[in-house]
């Protein structure tokens, strides 16, 4: 069968429909977001916990490591339970050191304290010997909250960098589907050979480049560049200046939710929670077009990578026959149910048959598929045996 006859995409009033019913929950999910007074006590607790670097440090960090708030030494994240990930390299501040105390002794010699006489150290005692003790400074490391084995579960629910954890199904298909979509309006999808920090990417658009940071697990990525592709088409070097900061949040993150809802992804808790801190009391002029813009790229977007998906898993199934499926999520579900399959039958060493007729009896609509399994299981276990 031709990878054409496999699938067929839901029409475009089908798309535009679903996705203008995303946005409006999420508009009406913006509007109930509240912030309690206790998550906002839970965050000052939890930041009460780290040392207030002096003004010079913090923009050494900041300079560094982009964004960074939660930061601490080796040893600090060791007490608190954590490990710094393998690679990761130290954020370097300037560690005050003070001298050991020191007195004259006549005109010119400086003599440590510890080594002064009893007469001098009653002298020191009594006032009339001054000591002298000076403040020198060091290279010390410390390290983000980010560079180390903790998890975003260990952050309050509005720790201002907290990140998005999880695996996607389907991975490799929607971030080649992202690519794309980036061909299509002429950016670069690429990982920085800088320091990202805290900044899980950034659309570039005098560059046209669209970067991620490679600390970002699967679902950040892909939540990430969606929102950094709606950037990329929609704020660029020529528009970007029409719109105010909180209009192009809000558009780019609303794009990516509407996406990531579309393909099964959910990132409700951060995408709210962020709408929700760039809108929160702010006038978003003229937001039906906003909105317009929003959906337009949306629905531009889904087609791109949808079309992209449902090719490349047709490819990878074209020995299968009698499959069907009809949008990206339902395309990923068949091939991670084939392939988990396959490994199973291909790993069994139990009667094949009997598997099958198991398998068989859970879906009808697999059962060529798990025969053609079995079959080539069986041809491999043959071609062994001679």
């Amino acid at each position: 069968m031709s990878n054409q006859n496999k699938y067929k995409t839901k029409s475009f009033e089908e798309k535009k429909q679903e996705v203008d019913q995303l946005i409006e929950s999420a508009e009406k999910k913006i509007e109930e977001h509240f912030i309690s007074e206790e998550s906002i006590k839970e965050c000052l607790r939890y930041m009460s916990n780290f040392y207030n670097y002096s003004l010079n440090n913090a923009m050494l960090i900041d300079n560094q490591f982009k964004g960074a708030l939660a930061v601490g030494s080796y040893d600090f994240w060791k007490k608190q339970g954590y490990s710094v990930k393998k690679g990761e390299k130290g954020i370097k501040i300037l560690v005050p050191i003070k001298s050991k105390p020191k007195f004259r002794r006549g005109k010119e010699e400086l003599v440590e304290v510890e080594k002064a006489t009893d007469k001098e150290k009653e002298l020191i005692k009594n006032g009339e010997l001054k000591v002298i003790q000076g403040t020198y400074f060091k290279l010390g490391n410390v390290f983000d909250i980010s560079q180390t084995t903790a998890k975003a579960s260990d952050l309050p629910d509005i720790f201002p960098n907290k990140w998005i954890e999880g695996d996607v199904a389907g991975y490799e298909f929607l971030y080649k589907g992202m690519g794309k979509v980036a061909e299509k309006i002429g950016v670069t999808i690429k990982e920085p050979t800088y320091e990202l920090g805290v900044v899980k990417g950034a659309s570039l658009p005098y560059t046209k480049e669209v970067i991620y940071n490679p600390r970002n697990g699967e679902l950040q990525n892909i939540k990430t560049l969606f929102h950094e592709l709606a950037h990329a088409k929609l704020h660029t070097k020529d528009t970007r200046e029409n719109y105010t900061r909180e209009e192009k949040e809000f558009q780019a993150e609303m794009v990516a939710y509407t996406m990531g809802q579309y393909f099964g992804l959910d990132t409700s808790d951060y995408s709210i929670n962020y709408l929700h801190g760039w809108t929160n009391g702010k006038e978003l002029k003229d937001k039906q077009n906003l909105l317009k813009e929003v959906r337009e790229t949306t629905i531009s977007y889904i087609n791109i990578i949808e079309e992209s998906v449902l090719k490349e898993v047709s490819k990878e199934l074209e020995k299968y026959e009698g499959i069907n499926f009809s949008s990206a999520k339902e395309a990923i579900s068949i091939y991670n149910s084939i392939k988990e399959n396959e490994k199973e039958v291909l790993s069994s060493s139990n009667d094949k048959t009997s598997f099958f007729d198991e398998k068989n009896s859970e879906n009808d609509r697999f059962s060529n598929i798990y025969k053609n399994i079995i079959q080539k299981s069986n041809k491999k276990e043959n071609e062994l045996e001679m």
